[in-house]
């Protein structure tokens, strides 16, 4: 009852201090867009010139005090009559990846009557302040070591959610703009994911300084919203072998001898001089008047499965991160000719999604774990039930486990019962706890562990 009456007593502080940070945040984020490092300087020189000269008669404070008044009048006077209106349009990539600086070009044009001049570009991030429910089921790593003022009013947990759910760093133009009325100009801007996903720009500003670098204006620019997708952050990984994959080669190479041809059809292409005449898709041809082929997998080639674990954990959990990490460093290896990899993950029922021989390269595997979502309470029976129908022509399967428990304990012993060669990857915070098969992977230490990954990768008997 003491506990229950606790909890209750949380949430109803917290239900109270959320609108309270949202409108802290919101006007300290409004004048740090308006007033710059100089600016703070000149400010805290007013307080304490003023507080000087309160029952002295020091002329040099008096002066200093007079001076940055002064200061800081004409730069409010300069920045309200500063304006300008203008438009533009980004050159963006596709995609990013989280930490990986990346660089556009944008093409801005005054629309104006008047010349512009000492004028900067600036991308806004979408607002990343939490919601209320977020801010009450959510708890900063290491909340509970904090004292009782700080985990009772919580004000760095919410400095922890809003740094967490920051789209990017940076954003800002490296050039100087100066444009004459119709002019154009291209200005290249910076920008650093913070984290993976769609990431929006809908929110791109100019800054007008005034002549002492104490304020700025912030101008809204005509641009479309843009888009680019972050793929997950990715650690290089050893080279080593993985099980199963020269068990599967003879397999699949003596079904192929049998068969006599080298695989299932997976799409069409132009014919080039040398290609075989029974691989010809006559029908295309006389439809398009030109001749096509059909393209087939290659048989020879080892198919493994990646099973990514989205039932633990929530979006942005640390844990959660890591694991989604280490799917997308091992999604890699379907472009060094290790042959198909298969990922699959639970969300919204088993979605699968392959990538290979015929099948495009890693980017195929890296845009869908670019968006995939936790799912809380889901079940890891479909997604074991999805490897039944091609267990047997799986030489490896790759499983990306979130902590370890008698669930996913039942997991992989339903999986090993279909005859797969498993490679639990379990990822946590801390030490390894007993009784953990296969890798731990520290989610704190995550680029250190995969590249102690030994020559060959361990499975589970």
């Amino acid at each position: 009852m003491q506990a229950r009456s606790s909890a209750t007593g949380a949430r109803r502080i917290d239900g109270w201090l959320h609108p309270l940070y949202w409108r802290i945040t919101g006007v300290r984020d409004a004048m740090m867009a308006r007033v710059r490092s100089a600016g703070l300087v000149v400010a805290a020189v007013v307080v304490v010139a003023a507080c000087l000269t309160i029952g002295h008669e020091r002329a040099p404070t008096r002066q200093l005090l007079a001076v940055a008044v002064a200061m800081g009048a004409v730069a409010v006077l300069w920045v309200l009559q500063r304006s300008a209106r203008v438009s533009a349009t980004r050159e963006l990539p596709r995609v990013g990846s989280v930490g990986v600086p990346m660089r556009y070009r944008v093409t801005v044009r005054n629309d104006g009557s008047r010349a512009l001049a000492r004028a900067w570009w600036i991308e806004r991030p979408v607002d990343a302040r939490p919601g209320v429910d977020e801010f009450r089921r959510q708890r900063e790593p290491g909340e509970d070591e904090r004292n009782r003022f700080d985990r009772t009013f919580a004000w760095f947990r919410w400095q922890w959610l809003m740094w967490r759910k920051r789209s990017f760093d940076g954003g800002a133009g490296a050039e100087e703009i100066r444009l004459v009325p119709g002019g154009e100009m291209r200005v290249t801007v910076g920008l650093v994911p913070a984290r993976r996903g769609v990431i929006e720009l809908a929110d791109p500003r100019l800054l007008l300084p005034d002549p002492f670098g104490l304020l700025q204006r912030c101008v809204r620019v005509r641009c479309d919203v843009g888009r680019i997708t972050i793929f997950p952050a990715r650690h290089p990984l050893p080279r080593f072998d993985l099980p199963g994959t020269e068990a599967w080669r003879q397999h699949a190479e003596s079904d192929a001898g049998l068969a006599g041809d080298i695989g299932g059809f997976t799409g069409l292409r132009d014919y080039r001089a040398g290609d075989p005449l029974r691989r010809m898709h006559w029908r295309s041809w006389a439809r398009t008047g030109k001749p096509m082929i059909k393209e087939l997998e290659d048989a020879s080639e080892p198919r493994h499965a990646l099973l990514l674990d989205t039932c633990g954990g929530d979006d942005g959990d640390e844990v959660f991160e890591a694991c989604v990490s280490v799917a997308a460093s091992f999604a890699m290896l379907a472009d060094e000719d290790r042959g198909r990899i298969d990922l699959m993950f639970v969300q919204d029922g088993v979605r699968g999604v392959r990538a290979g021989a015929g099948h495009g390269g890693c980017e195929v595997l890296l845009d869908a774990l670019a968006t995939v979502v936790a799912q809380r309470g889901g079940s890891l029976d479909a997604l074991a039930d999805a490897v039944l129908p091609d267990a047997g022509e799986l030489g490896a399967c790759l499983v990306v486990l979130h902590g370890w428990d008698e669930a996913r304990a039942a997991f992989l012993k339903k999986l090993r019962d279909l005859g797969v060669a498993l490679v639990p990857l379990v990822v946590g915070a801390g030490e390894r706890p007993a009784g953990v098969p296969g890798h731990w992977l520290d989610a704190r230490q995550l680029a250190r562990d995969l590249a102690k990954l030994p020559p060959r990768l361990v499975g589970w008997d």
